[in-house]
């Protein structure tokens, strides 16, 4: 697993038919470098005894896509290890994460593995599986790393990517025509964010566009 401070791994355990993993493959990697969706941007992916791997250069994680039978089980390993932290530390992160699990609604923090390394998980009903659903997914767990990082003080740890995604992912939408009360409403019913979150994930990207003059918005 990745140390804290170097790239973030996602796992994807999908639980699908051969026939979706090959459209999710197809999806990947017939994406455009202007694209708003994540899952639409060209990803590098290669099929390792039926995992797929994929990466883009501008998505601060690595993407691993499995099936099985009913689930779509999406997996962040953070590479955060817990086990061997003193227990004031270990206390300390395990509150803050169970408080992050009150404020999202789609995605969960999880302690996994003999590390009790630190996990984002997202489990999707294949029978509703959709590309808008993968979409959602995808957006919630960039959301949700941010969070997490912020909540944690993590920032200086982890790669500056991880926020010039989420920039990036806000200015394209303020570009397409979105106000701050679309991306607000977005991050709720999308990607489960509470209101108080989502408001403070929206000004504080909104006031670092500002600040690097990128355009001025409303």
């Amino acid at each position: 697993q990745k140390q804290a401070g170097r790239e973030t791994v996602l796992y994807f355990i999908t639980i699908l038919s051969p026939m979706v993993i090959e459209e999710i493959e197809k999806w990947l990697k017939k994406g455009r470098d202007d694209a708003e969706d994540l899952v639409d941007l060209p990803w590098n992916v290669k099929n390792e005894n039926g995992v797929l791997i994929g990466e883009h250069p501008k998505i601060p994680f690595i993407l691993y896509v499995k099936e099985d039978d009913k689930f779509v089980r999406l997996r962040v390993y953070t590479g955060i290890n817990t086990a061997l932290l003193n227990q004031e530390e270990r206390l300390e992160i395990t509150r803050a994460l169970m408080l992050l699990n009150g404020d999202v609604d789609l995605l969960k923090y999880t302690l996994e593995g003999l590390d009790e390394s630190v996990v984002l998980r997202i489990d999707l009903d294949k029978a509703s599986f959709t590309k808008k659903v993968f979409e959602d997914a995808l957006t919630s767990i960039l959301a949700g790393l941010y969070l997490m990082v912020r909540t944690l003080h993590l920032e200086e740890e982890f790669s500056q990517q991880l926020m010039d995604r989420v920039v990036g992912m806000v200015k394209d939408r303020l570009e397409s025509g979105a106000t701050r009360d679309n991306l607000v409403k977005f991050l709720i019913e999308k990607v489960g964010l509470k209101k108080d979150n989502a408001e403070e994930i929206i000004d504080e990207v909104m006031k670092n566009i500002k600040k690097e003059n990128l355009v001025d918005y409303a």
